[in-house]
C-alpha cells in the first residue's frame, strides 16, 4: 500500500540515517524559515489570526516574532508560526511538486520537539521526514488539483502529519494512522485569489494545525484511514 509504504519509511527515519548533506540542508530551510516567520509575524493576516488563536492556551512553544515574548500549546503554536512563515511568499518552493515545505514541514516539527524536550537532531530528522512526505504526496496529484487546489494546505496537511509524527517519535502504524487524520483534513480552495483575500497563510497554519492534531489523536489510539492516499475515495482521488 502506497501510504503504509510512506508512513514506514518516515516514521523509521532518524538523525543517524542521514547524509551530511541533508542535515547541512535542513539547517539551512530551518533558518530560512526562522527569518521568514518573524518577519512575516507582522503582517496583518498574521495579527488577526494570532490574536483569535491565542485565548487560553497553556504555553508550550514559543511564537516568533511576538512583542513580548509569547508561547502558545504546540498545536497553536504551529498554527501561528505556520501562517507567519508564509504570509509574504518568500518562503523556499519545492517546484515539482509546487509546494512550499517549510512552513508546513518546520513549524509543526518545531511545536512539538519544543513542546516535548526533543534534541536538535530529533528536530532535524523530523524536519526532513515532513519534507519527503510533502515532495512526494504533492507531486502525486500535480498539475491536475493545482487549478482548484492550494498544494501547500493540501498536500501540506499530510507532510505536517509527517513532521510531527516523527518529532513525536510515533512507529510506523501511528503514523499511518496520523497520515489518515492528516489527509482527511487537507483543504485550501483558491477561489480567495479573485480578491486578493488573506486565506493563504490560513491554509498554512491550518494544515499545520491538523498535522500536529493529527500526531498526537494517534499517539492516543486514534483510528483513520488506513490507505487515505490511494484509496477510492482518498486525497489522490
Amino acid at each position: 500500500m502506497t501510504t503504509k509504504a510512506l508512513a514506514k519509511f518516515t516514521a523509521e527515519l532518524c538523525y543517524e540515517k542521514l547524509s551530511a548533506h541533508s542535515i547541512e540542508m535542513a539547517k539551512k530551510c530551518l533558518l530560512d524559515w526562522l527569518g521568514i516567520a518573524i518577519r512575516g509575524s507582522q503582517e496583518k493576516p498574521v495579527r488577526i489570526i494570532h490574536d483569535v488563536i491565542l485565548q487560553g492556551d497553556a504555553p508550550q512553544a514559543n511564537i516568533f516574532g511576538s512583542l513580548p515574548a509569547k508561547k502558545a500549546g504546540a498545536l497553536n503554536a504551529a498554527f501561528i508560526n505556520s501562517a507567519a512563515s508564509h504570509s509574504l511568499d518568500f518562503d523556499d518552493l519545492h517546484n515539482p511538486s509546487i509546494i512550499h515545505p517549510a512552513c508546513v514541514v518546520i513549524s509543526p516539527a518545531l511545536a512539538v520537539c519544543e513542546a516535548e524536550h526533543k534534541s536538535g537532531k530529533q528536530l532535524i530528522a523530523a524536519i526532513c521526514a515532513g519534507y519527503e512526505a510533502s515532495g512526494r504526496v504533492g507531486e502525486a496529484v500535480i498539475p491536475e488539483s493545482y487549478f482548484f487546489w492550494h498544494t501547500t494546505g493540501t498536500a501540506g496537511t499530510i507532510a505536517a502529519g509527517a513532521a510531527a509524527a516523527n518529532a513525536l517519535g510515533l512507529d510506523a502504524q501511528q503514523t499511518l494512522m496520523c497520515y489518515g487524520s492528516a489527509g482527511t483534513q487537507a483543504a485550501g480552495l483558491w477561489e480567495f485569489l479573485k480578491e486578493g483575500a488573506m486565506s493563504k497563510p490560513l491554509h498554512t497554519g491550518k494544515a499545520s494545525y491538523s498535522g500536529v492534531l493529527s500526531a498526537y489523536l494517534s499517539n492516543k489510539g486514534f483510528t483513520a484511514a488506513s490507505e487515505i492516499l490511494e484509496g477510492e475515495k482518498g486525497f489522490c482521488r
